[in-house]
């Protein structure tokens, strides 16, 4: 899946998908499996599910913080250069781009390092080599620019070293991408997987309550956002898992109004399936009646809060990533 431009910008958080913007991925095991949500250090005494769990949530922190920091970084540099021609000097507007913070860049490189003594995913762990090479070809060149950018120094040189800066700049994003596309997509089939069975396994033992709920709802979720985010959408695809989205919803409401205790950090999830529901049922009766953007809401798109016009692709994906960000940080076991 892969999301490139809507009309204007792209929402925070990865998973890519056709045509708007890229989403967060579901941690596996804190929000799909419900286990600590700060795992202790792999250890070969861990039954192999369990290893697999971490593997996989070691794989969706790069997802989540690298892939996404990179891809902002990528946006900002062509939201004012053009990136068949590269800066040409006289650029009206600099803004740069962004670079990967060192810590986040670390906890990530520990991470894979981390799997390398789990019983993880073969399939993953050979994705994983090429997509640490490219992330390490390009994370030294990304720094280069930014500082070169953040101090100004094209303003000394007349854009000389920007200009020697971009053609290698581009190569190592697009080999990036390629790299990070492939592991995203094998990730993103296994925690399909995963959340699948997960869900069967929370009804056999628990029966249909807050936390059966809380899955089918995300699981619900991801089949909207990829409808979505396709090149075409299918309207009336969309519609029917829209409707089931909205009954997993209720239901969800329901089960909590007889919760008599919420997991831990349940606030920071609790209210956010009802707003990602209702942007993307906005976002499909505008589609549906054909309702175009006004000059006002096409300008704030295309100026990079589009999440703040009713039913865009981008209020869209700004409520389904703070839905997955409030899921992962929801914990049964506490």
């Amino acid at each position: 899946m892969n999301l490139t431009k809507i009309i204007a910008t792209v929402v925070p958080f990865t998973m890519i998908l056709g045509v708007g913007g890229f989403v967060a991925f579901p941690i596996v095991r804190d929000a799909m499996l419900h286990k600590a949500s700060a795992p202790a250090p792999a250890t070969l005494n861990q039954d192999a599910d369990s290893q697999k769990g971490e593997a996989m949530d070691n794989y969706v922190y790069c997802i989540n913080h690298v892939n996404d920091r990179i891809r902002d970084a990528r946006k900002r540099y062509h939201s004012w250069v053009d990136p068949e021609k590269g800066p040409t000097g006289k650029e009206r507007n600099v803004y740069g781009l962004y670079d990967v913070e060192p810590s986040i860049l670390k906890a990530c490189k520990d991470k894979l390092r981390n799997n390398k003594q789990l019983a993880g995913y073969d399939s993953l762990t050979k994705l994983a080599g090429p997509y640490e090479q490219e992330l390490d070809k390009l994370t030294p060149k990304l720094t280069a620019a930014n500082t070169y950018y953040e101090d100004e120094v094209y303003k000394e040189d007349g854009f000389a070293k920007g200009k020697q800066l971009h053609k290698d700049l581009e190569a190592s994003f697009k080999s990036f991408f390629a790299a990070a596309k492939a592991f995203e997509d094998e990730e993103d089939r296994i925690g399909d997987e995963r959340a699948a069975q997960n869900l069967v396994e929370i009804e056999k033992e628990e029966g249909k309550g807050l936390h059966y709920w809380h899955r089918k709802t995300i699981m619900d979720a991801k089949k909207v956002i990829v409808l979505i985010g396709a090149e075409e959408e299918d309207l009336v695809k969309e519609e029917a898992a829209l409707d089931e989205l909205d009954k997993s919803v209720k239901a969800l409401n329901d089960a909590e109004a007889k919760q008599r205790k919420q997991p831990f950090m349940w606030a920071m999830f609790e209210d956010k399936p009802d707003e990602f529901a209702k942007q993307a049922r906005s976002h499909w009766k505008r589609l549906k009646a054909k309702t175009k953007y006004t000059r006002r809401e096409a300008a704030m798109i295309d100026q990079g809060v589009g999440a703040r016009v009713e039913g865009s692709r981008d209020a869209v994906f700004e409520t389904y990533n703070k839905m997955i960000d409030g899921s992962n940080a929801v914990n049964y076991n506490m």
